[in-house]
């Protein structure tokens, strides 16, 4: 009875150290950031009239992804200060499975200045991780003054902004993170965000 017993404890405990080196077996938590970008006199950038929301990164398996100006998507260790971006929200499905590979088709894509849904080549913050996490586009307005000198973009288009990725998480069962991050009183911010 005793080697049963032994052998059982030997057993739970490897599996309770694999779970805790590998995570659990197909899933992890996904986690999306929000963050508010402000203009140079303290108002906020607003990319949808009254919208909240500047640019999105997602976290996977360790990992924050998003796609900047400069170098497109790209994978990041962690957030960090960055001056005039503001993170605000994450929210977080543990269910999930979602991993590196997947990821694979989008890494190094161009950004898209003009953000078009259609371009395959090339991506923007929300439409990188809309797409990874199956949320389908509208169309976009491009209606608040943040858009007056955009070169390239036209009404019409279907995409995702920010706000609407926000909402559509929410809908698809994303819950807001319980992260302590977000309970810090300084502003947290993302570094590199457009570099």
């Amino acid at each position: 009875m005793k080697r049963c017993s032994l052998k059982h404890k030997y057993l739970s405990s490897l599996f309770l150290l694999f779970i805790f080196l590998y995570g659990s077996p197909g899933f992890s938590t996904v986690r999306v950031a929000f963050f508010e970008a402000y203009n140079r006199d303290g108002s906020r950038v607003e990319l949808t009239p009254g919208g909240k929301f500047f640019h999105v990164a997602i976290e996977i398996e360790g990992y924050w992804y998003h796609t900047s100006t400069k170098e497109g998507v790209v994978q990041l260790r962690g957030i960090s200060p960055q001056a005039g971006v503001k993170l605000v929200e994450i929210l977080e499905n543990r269910d999930l499975e979602i991993t590196h590979r997947d990821l694979r088709p989008y890494l190094f894509l161009p950004f898209d200045y003009t953000y078009s849904w259609e371009k395959e080549n090339s991506t923007y913050c929300s439409k990188f991780v809309a797409q990874l996490l199956g949320v389908k586009p509208k169309r976009m307005g491009f209606k608040s003054s943040h858009w007056r000198l955009a070169h390239g973009v036209k009404k019409g288009y279907r995409g995702v902004s920010p706000d609407f990725l926000y909402w559509q998480l929410i809908q698809k069962g994303f819950e807001i993170s319980e992260e302590p991050l977000l309970r810090r009183r300084e502003p947290l911010l993302c570094k590199r965000l457009f570099r």
